[in-house]
């Protein structure tokens, strides 16, 4: 189980921006150690206290793709789009999702393809 040093007592507002900050920290930390569970864990508590700040989203949507969520990260991209225009990371990491949306399609065609000339073998050979 990992290690948090995010303190949950919130009383201000201020409080509030120090907590999210917290979890955004620890967040990347875990993200870039390749510790995706408990990156998304602390980036959804960043958000979940400050919805509105873009690079929370842009780690949300970082760690998704991570993850191989990629329709949790798009949406998370979509939201970070209307939050902020012209994110540099955002385009960059839409580039990445992109490709690996094609790859993952691309994969699920060969499967089905293969599958589809196994069966028309199974069905030639059965009638012989």
């Amino acid at each position: 189980m990992e290690t948090s040093r995010v303190n949950m007592t919130i009383n201000k507002p201020q409080d509030q921006d120090k907590v999210a900050e917290n979890h955004y920290d620890e967040a990347y930390e875990f993200y870039f150690q390749g510790n995706w569970e408990a990156a998304e864990h602390h980036i959804r508590e960043a958000v979940d206290i400050k919805p509105g700040e873009p690079r929370y989203r842009l780690l949300m949507a970082q760690t998704f793709c991570a993850l191989d969520c990629l329709k949790e990260a798009a949406a998370e991209l979509n939201i970070l789009r209307n939050q902020d225009p012209g994110n540099a990371g955002a385009k960059s990491l839409e580039l990445l999702l992109k490709a690996k949306l094609q790859k993952r399609d691309e994969a699920r065609r060969r499967e089905e393809s293969s599958h589809g000339v196994s069966g028309f073998f199974r069905t030639l050979f059965k009638h012989s």
